[in-house]
């Protein structure tokens, strides 16, 4: 990583338990903060983590920097972003790589977990949440496709897949940036999930890929007998739950809530309620998502939330 000479502004663990209150009190989901944990996925296992943070671990860096400043690229910049670790060397070191990529606004927690765990403030028990790594990609015509991956092995789903409509432009504009980003991360596509039928490129990337990952939840239903829970690389555990109206996944940490029928007046179906909430009350995190989080058919993708 190269140096910056910019200084990082320290958060003690008590004003951070404040803010974690504060938004969990408000909304758990509307966050105007973002938690980064830089520790190895193994230290969270052993010792779990301050619940909502998104973990990138530091060691990628070592390994692959560039794909750990990609990584970091795909937070978003304009958010106030707390960096933590066990002690603080290391998020301290991810917070200055942070700045040099343009973050506006970085903090480093003081004494990291060690520190936290001395004042009494709780640590979140492992539940099979790994943090997958989220990209995403907005079309034209305000669909969004995401790549979902396992930062171990590289393994990765494609969500919502989408054309691009208009006149003058190329229907598969937005594959093609599929495709290029999949080739310049040497990722392994295993499954694209999809629920927009008719405004799809799910199809062009099966053909166009060289693993031709099987589209929709069917394969995962028969390798599983008709359980839609299956793992992704070797951390992140996926599930899926699948209404008339409304497709609701995990991918680790990760909730996503997709439409099937597009609507501009969204409620969410009794099932799906129910399915988020009690998700929700086994790790920890939102009671229901609401129509609030689903503007105009949009859908929603949240690291960290569980």
């Amino acid at each position: 990583m190269s140096p910056s000479h910019q200084p990082i502004h320290l958060i003690e663990s008590q004003a951070l338990r404040n803010i974690l209150i504060k938004q969990h009190k408000i909304d758990r989901l509307e966050r105007d903060m973002i938690l980064v944990d830089v520790r190895e996925p193994s230290e969270i296992e052993n010792g779990g983590k301050i619940q909502g943070a998104v973990n990138i671990p530091y060691g990628l860096s070592k390994t692959n920097p560039a794909l750990f400043r990609a990584v970091l690229n795909d937070l978003d910049k304009e958010r106030w972003t707390i960096f933590q670790c066990r002690s603080g060397r290391r998020s301290d070191f991810t917070a200055l790589e942070a700045l040099n990529l343009g973050f506006t606004r970085v903090s480093d927690l003081k004494g990291g977990a060690l520190e936290w765990e001395a004042l009494g403030f709780p640590l979140q028990k492992f539940n099979n949440n790994h943090s997958p790594w989220v990209h995403s990609i907005a079309t034209n015509n305000s669909n969004t496709s995401h790549i979902i991956t396992d930062l171990v092995t590289k393994e990765a789903i494609i969500v919502n897949p989408s054309l691009e409509t208009g006149v003058g432009v190329d229907p598969m504009a937005t594959a093609n940036k599929i495709l290029a980003f999949v080739a310049e991360h040497q990722l392994n596509v295993k499954l694209i999930l999809d629920s927009q039928n008719f405004n799809s490129a799910a199809y062009y990337l099966n053909e166009s890929l060289d693993t031709h990952p099987p589209v929709g939840l069917d394969s995962v239903a028969r390798e599983n007998k008709e359980n839609l829970t299956w793992k992704l690389g070797q951390h992140i555990d996926c599930s899926a739950y699948v209404t008339s109206d409304t497709t609701t996944f995990m991918f680790g940490d990760c909730l996503f809530i997709d439409q099937t029928i597009s609507t501009n007046n969204v409620v969410l179906s009794i099932d799906t309620r129910i399915y988020a909430r009690d998700v929700a009350l086994k790790r920890g995190a939102v009671k229901k998502p609401t129509k609030e989080y689903l503007a105009n058919g949009d859908a929603l993708l949240i690291p960290g939330t569980y």
